[in-house]
């Protein structure tokens, strides 16, 4: 989940329609979320992908080291919300570099990964349910007693979470994320392998959107879960994009901006739906509280309706944000 936001009355800002033609000297006003080598100006140099793969490889290696430490240290929701988005940025470069790993190490250290993830799920969702309904809390009292529940809930789960990774050795892991860089800086070496790990590349790139695709076509009707398996994959496209920009030419500042408008309207939807339910469990917890509750519910439920026809009804169609023409440009190896 993103970080919890204020709550807009029945309104989402609409995303702006992508470009026919990317601009390529297009620039958005904000960076990246997670520091990423910067695309090539025209006419500079390409960056060979020998050098670009394993580079990305451990620079998000290291940073999930450095989110691990400090949840160890400190569950907030900042260093809950940072490890979060550090592992699923290394998975999704290791799905895209399987061709050049080793097979069963790699699905031995995504295992593991997914583990912190499942590991830190409840308190997250706990995290984002507390911010939400704080918010709420000044129009609608009824819902202290609730918040105070919810305030109890999370701090257990932060000791429950930081007694369980503390416990767990990353040694292993971490050991096996180094020999898997050195393997694919080694594995690209050699100039005859460049024409089919570029392809690799590129069916990575096209596989990852057409997962997008293949879920944004199911989107038939307002579901809340299944625009979250559809931002689950989109993420994963975004967070792919970005470790490759210096090669993506068209994936410039101004459709990177998109790509985070796209995801942050999904993601609203997803704390509408967060606190809708957590509403209605309230509800049907204590009957005292159901009478004051019931209006903020519905109020949940309409504006969640209306981020969710806005989101079906955006000019700015996710499917349009990327095309497989986009050029992959890397250096050619003897250069």
């Amino acid at each position: 989940m993103r970080p919890a936001t204020i709550l807009p009355k029945r309104s989402v800002k609409p995303i702006a329609p992508p470009p026919e033609t990317p601009p390529a000297d297009a620039s958005g006003p904000r960076p990246s979320a997670e520091p990423s080598a910067a695309a090539p100006a025209p006419g500079h140099g390409l960056v060979a992908l020998s050098r670009l793969a394993p580079r990305a490889l451990e620079s998000r290696c290291q940073t999930f080291r450095k989110r691990l430490k400090r949840c160890r240290k400190e569950c907030s929701v900042t260093a809950v919300h940072q490890l979060r988005v550090s592992i699923r940025r290394l998975l999704s470069l290791l799905d895209a570099l399987e061709d050049f790993l080793d097979a069963k190490q790699v699905a031995a250290a995504r295992v593991q990964l997914k583990k912190y993830l499942s590991l830190l799920s409840p308190l997250r969702d706990a995290q984002v349910q507390l911010q939400c309904l704080r918010e709420l809390l000044p129009d609608f009292p009824a819902l202290e007693e609730v918040c105070a529940g919810l305030a109890r809930q999370e701090k257990k789960l932060a000791r429950r979470a930081r007694k369980k990774l503390s416990k767990v050795k990353g040694a292993k892991l971490n050991r096996s994320l180094e020999r898997q860089v050195r393997r694919v800086e080694k594995y690209l070496q050699p100039t005859t392998r460049f024409p089919a790990a570029t392809r690799a590349m590129r069916h990575a790139i096209d596989r990852s959107f057409r997962d997008v695709v293949t879920r944004r076509n199911r989107v038939k009707r307002p579901d809340p879960a299944v625009i979250h398996r559809l931002r689950v994959a989109f993420k994963k496209f975004r967070y792919l994009i970005e470790a490759l920009l210096p090669a993506l030419p068209s994936a410039t500042q101004m459709l990177r901006q998109q790509m985070r408008d796209c995801q942050s309207v999904m993601g609203h939807i997803q704390d509408l739906d967060v606190v809708v339910q957590t509403i209605e469990r309230a509800i049907r917890k204590d009957r005292k509280t159901a009478l004051a509750l019931r209006p903020l519910a519905e109020e949940m439920q309409r504006r969640q309706t209306d981020a969710i026809a806005a989101f079906l009804a955006s000019p700015a169609d996710l499917r349009a944000l990327w095309s497989p023409d986009y050029p992959l440009q890397f250096a050619p190896p003897h250069e």
